[in-house]
């Protein structure tokens, strides 16, 4: 979001709530939160067990003349009535992306999910040391334990872009992970209930960097990955030309098979196509939703897209919705 705006202009619009926790059937309501003159914006939210919500993004400030970023959690009742907003040290100060994903496309975001017990873990960064920054807070937004995940021998730095529970308990993360070479390449992370890591693994895709956007469980006790991968000789940070990516894993992290989904949105000249969302249905078929950023003659357009792919990741058809010039068209999830 460029830094133009001073407001958080984020309109929370309510029928069936399901973010990353329980369905539930609440009243209309829209509201903007402003909680300062900093630049704000939200980039997930979850539904309580009280019906009410929490929703996290970036809160930006300048501070003689430097870019402090922090992560920004405000807590909401059924109503949508905001109870409190609090703010935590993770995305650091400087630019406002890692380095590994252009800010044009992912940002600096923030992912949470609502844990069994009642509590949220937080999925963020922190920029200073470029590392993924998890932590679990209570329902008054105190933090009851932080972990930081930096890069190991082979890996510079690292980018935590969505969390789940998984089955079984812990968690499972996965963002980006640069290597020796800089090239950006796929992350997945499982941790115990404490934050602590169990395995850590990364995905590489030969002259290729990938960043996974989502996460899902299988129905075989694996994980589905949807996420992008790009041409770092053309592209150094994930802005364009990008594909499809979808990795699937077993329970520990193992790689079973990955695909690179190239032009999928014939109805233009695509030039960065990214899965945003990925999920398994009853019969182990596969759907992503999906976006590409390409031109229709020589306007610029966004455009969504559904694809449905096999059990073992063969295309069986795709679909691309565009709403002609000047009309973009953005896809972020599927429930």
């Amino acid at each position: 979001m460029p830094l133009k705006y001073k407001k958080l202009l984020t309109a929370l619009i309510f029928m069936l709530c399901s973010w990353h926790g329980f369905a539930q059937k609440i009243g209309t309501f829209q509201h903007i939160y402003a909680v300062s003159s900093a630049v704000q914006y939200a980039s997930s939210v979850v539904a309580l067990p009280d019906k009410g919500f929490m929703t996290a993004g970036i809160s930006y400030s300048n501070i003689n003349n430097v870019t402090v970023c922090k992560i920004l959690i405000i807590r909401m009742d059924s109503l949508g009535r905001q109870l409190w907003s609090k703010t935590y040290a993770g995305t650091g100060t400087g630019n406002n992306s890692s380095g590994i994903v252009g800010q044009n496309y992912l940002y600096t975001g923030v992912d949470m999910v609502l844990s069994p017990e009642g509590n949220v873990v937080v999925c963020s960064n922190t920029l200073d040391v470029q590392a993924v920054y998890l932590f679990k807070i209570n329902l008054n937004g105190n933090v009851l334990w932080s972990k930081t995940f930096p890069g190991g021998n082979k890996t510079a730095s690292t980018l935590g872009l969505y969390v789940i529970n998984a089955p079984g308990g812990g968690y499972v993360l996965t963002g980006a992970s640069t290597v020796i070479s800089s090239h950006g390449e796929a992350l997945v992370i499982k941790t115990d209930t404490a934050g602590n890591i169990i395995w850590s693994h990364i995905y590489y895709h030969g002259g290729s960097q990938g960043a996974g956007i989502q996460i899902a469980p299988s129905r075989d006790g694996g994980y589905l990955i949807g996420g992008v991968s790009a041409d770092t000789t053309i592209s150094a940070e994930l802005t364009y030309p990008g594909d499809y990516l979808v990795i699937k894993i077993d329970k520990n992290g193992k790689l079973l098979w990955s695909k690179i989904l190239s032009n999928q949105n014939s109805a233009t000249s695509t030039n960065f196509e990214a899965a945003n969302s990925i999920l398994e249905l009853p019969d182990k078929s596969i759907y992503i939703c999906g976006s590409g950023w390409g031109h229709i003659g020589s306007i610029g357009v966004q455009v969504g897209a559904l694809i449905k792919m096999d059990s073992i990741g063969n295309v069986l058809w795709s679909k691309t919705y565009v709403k002609g010039n000047n009309n973009n068209v953005f896809f972020n999830s599927a429930l």
